[in-house]
């Protein structure tokens, strides 16, 4: 399945601003640190409507779906929007900048930035952005952009369960873009300290797009005589 209209948009988009944040950092770092991924800045913003997107997009499958097993399959699609809504109310610190609210001071006292999120929560020598964020969440989306596409399509019994979780699988065209942005972000091409910022951007939004218009999009139709094969899925 070739990338639709949307998919190409959103694909041209991040490669822009993959290309335009490896110039800028190398010719005008003070500007790509502290103008181009700044707090609160159009970068982050996108980032969060990407993730809010992604979760009303689950959101609403959660009430659509009706295969069998139906309870089943709405928890998983309510949980995946749960995590979605999770990222984006982390990436703004939950409002507070904007509602003007007094961090508490049991997270003032934790927080490596005095800010009313988890991410940035250390405990002594234990950092949960480090740890959880980075290393572990790391992991799982090595193992969903890579592994899971290929067991996807070449056993059929972990396809199977894959679509009872009612998870949304990556297409090709879905990790290749992956594979750019860590090239970019986590490969040196962006030589900054706030490279993670594009790799939050880049993900988000191909998040986005992998539950959009996931390789097992049939599962999502809410039908259950679907073909089994890769199509559009609606919301």
């Amino acid at each position: 399945m070739r990338p639709n209209r949307i998919e190409t948009v959103i694909l041209a988009v991040i490669a822009i601003v993959l290309v335009t944040s490896a110039v800028i950092c190398r010719t005008h770092q003070d500007f790509f640190e502290n103008r181009f991924t700044v707090e609160d800045g159009v970068i982050e913003w996108i980032t969060v409507v990407a993730l809010g997107w992604a979760g009303v997009v689950m959101s609403i499958r959660c009430f659509r779906l009706s295969d069998s097993p139906w309870l089943f399959i709405r928890g998983m699609c309510l949980l995946a929007a749960l995590i979605m809504f999770f990222g984006a109310g982390e990436e703004i610190s939950w409002g507070q900048r904007l509602l003007g609210i007094e961090t508490p001071d049991i997270l003032k006292e934790h927080n490596r930035q005095s800010e009313m999120n988890l991410h940035n929560l250390q405990f002594g020598d234990f950092s949960v952005n480090k740890v959880i964020f980075s290393k572990v969440l790391a992991v799982c989306i090595v193992s969903y952009v890579l592994i899971m596409p290929i067991l996807y399509r070449k056993k059929p019994g972990v396809a199977s369960l894959i679509d009872r979780f009612a998870i949304p699988v990556p297409r090709a065209a879905h990790t290749i873009a992956w594979l750019v942005l860590i090239t970019f972000t986590e490969g040196g091409v962006i030589a900054s300290k706030k490279s993670g910022e594009l790799t939050e951007f880049g993900g988000s939004l191909l998040f986005l797009l992998i539950f959009l218009f996931p390789l097992n999009a049939r599962i999502f139709s809410g039908s259950k005589s679907a073909p089994n094969k890769p199509e559009q899925a609606t919301p």
